[in-house]
């Protein structure tokens, strides 16, 4: 199963809500029949595919990027920012006129507030290096030292999400969050 919540524009916090209300829906339906989401308290949520365990969720933004995505190291950057990318069509897809899928990397760790606002500041600070390499400023000094956001960077209280795109210019983008948790019967 995957939950899908997307939306055309940057308003976050809409898609999370949505998002949370569809994972509360199908939570409540699962527990009527008997069921639950697999989860380990170490591990979080059990899915089948190894590599989402944890929250289970990718947070990502389509995202126009033809010049910082042309930079030597933009996959390992990207790495460093807690983010990846895929192309247009999805996993393992090439990009479509320098458009990418950027989302966050893990899924494990960490909570799924701190994950939205990773790819939420990693996507804003791209958009930001794209700006400048379009007025032809250099950004290597930046694109060398960069490194994953801190948790929860700019929220009031240390826990509340951010949800408010840094930077919304004349990049347009698509924004969405994916989970694929699997279900299982309650122990009797």
């Amino acid at each position: 199963m995957r939950i899908v919540s997307m939306e055309t524009g940057a308003n976050i916090s809409a898609i999370m809500n949505r998002f949370a209300d569809a994972c509360n829906g199908v939570a409540e339906v699962l527990k009527a029949n008997g069921f639950e989401f697999m989860h380990s308290k170490h591990l979080g949520f059990i899915l089948t595919c190894p590599s989402n365990c944890g929250t289970g969720l990718r947070a990502g933004a389509m995202t126009k990027l033809p010049l910082v995505s042309r930079k030597d190291g933009f996959t390992g950057t990207l790495a460093r920012m807690g983010l990846q990318a895929r192309g247009t069509a999805g996993v393992d897809s090439a990009s479509s006129g320098g458009t990418w899928d950027i989302s966050n990397a893990d899924r494990l760790g960490t909570s799924e507030v701190n994950l939205v606002n990773i790819m939420i500041d990693g996507v804003a600070q791209l958009i930001q290096w794209e700006q400048q390499l379009e007025k032809g400023e250099s950004i290597d000094e930046e694109w060398a030292t960069q490194g994953k956001p801190e948790p929860v960077k700019g929220s009031k209280d240390g826990k509340t999400p951010n949800f408010q795109p840094a930077a919304e210019k004349s990049n347009k983008s698509t924004t969405s969050s994916k989970s694929g948790k699997n279900k299982r019967r309650k122990s009797k």
